[in-house]
């Protein structure tokens, strides 16, 4: 479930809102996950990408939560 969690958490946060098709969002995600693999924290990783602490408020309304 915390893949779904964050998946949503960046789709929402990054890929929807620049663009599903963005380069700038696309390069962000390889230089920040893609190219890191293992060498650091995967929670590293993700706040690194996100700019921010990752939460759970994309997953919750895709369940159809009030957030």
């Amino acid at each position: 479930m915390w893949s779904d969690v964050y998946a949503l958490d960046m789709f929402e946060t990054v890929f929807k809102q620049k663009g599903l098709l963005s380069e700038e969002a696309g390069l962000a995600y390889r230089r920040e996950i893609i190219s890191r693999g293992g060498s650091i924290d995967a929670t590293q990783m993700l706040k690194n990408f996100l700019g921010r602490e990752p939460n759970d408020a994309a997953f919750l309304r895709n369940k159809g939560l009030d957030v």
